[in-house]
């Protein structure tokens, strides 16, 4: 059975295994619709090569991805599944039910 430090290793991983590529995916819509880094401010000398400036929408769309993943989990699972699957993770499902509504607000 999964210690709740495997677990969190575990999420580290899948984090890193959908993000990665992700990341590349939107880099790549990104140089082709041309959202590029800005020139700067006027007087700004900036003679750097024109970067995606959208990384960050793949990892908020990992970091809401995963989030929703485990909160469609703690809903569908029951307490004897969860027990099986992640024992060190049972008792902290009905806390994640508790906070659905907040996490959500705030995605």
């Amino acid at each position: 059975m999964p210690t709740m430090v495997q677990l969190i290793l575990g999420l580290a991983a899948v984090s890193f295994v959908v993000g990665l590529p992700l990341t590349a995916c939107v880099r790549a819509a990104g140089r082709r619709l041309g959202d590029l880094d800005s020139a700067g401010a006027a007087g700004h000398d900036k003679r750097l090569r024109a970067v995606p400036n959208n990384g960050g929408v793949a990892i908020f769309a990992t970091i809401a991805g995963l989030l929703l993943a485990g909160l469609l989990a703690a809903w569908t699972l029951d307490t004897g599944t969860w027990s099986r699957i992640a024992p060190a993770l049972s008792v902290y499902v009905e806390g994640i039910r508790s906070v659905t509504a907040p996490t959500l607000v705030l995605l």
